[in-house]
């Protein structure tokens, strides 16, 4: 649970600081990916013990995710290499953040 409010507490302030110098466009690419990329990990690393495949998994899933996401958007004339580039920071902090030993 600790780590839960922490994690919550991280997520609000860092998307306050990056919101002003981002557009709130990328800052929600980024929050999701950080959230699927966090969920992803906790439950991998729940289920095997493996911190490598956690990680793996977590930032692959939340890129994998933001790519599908991208991919929707290019019909609609709404494609941005940004959002794809905020999805990589989005789940580079979360998995990061869940390697970091308290």
């Amino acid at each position: 649970m600790r780590y839960t409010a922490l994690l919550i507490g991280l997520l609000c302030f860092s998307s306050s600081l990056f919101a002003q110098y981002a557009p709130s466009d990328k800052v929600m690419h980024a929050s999701a990916c950080f959230i699927i990329s966090t969920a992803t990990y906790s439950l991998v690393y729940h289920v095997t013990g493996d911190e490598d495949k956690a990680l793996i998994y977590g930032f692959t899933t939340a890129v994998a995710i933001g790519v599908l996401k991208e991919l929707h958007d290019i019909p609609g004339g709404s494609a941005e290499l940004g959002d794809f580039g905020a999805d990589i920071i989005g789940a580079t902090i979360g998995v990061t953040l869940l390697r970091i030993t308290f």
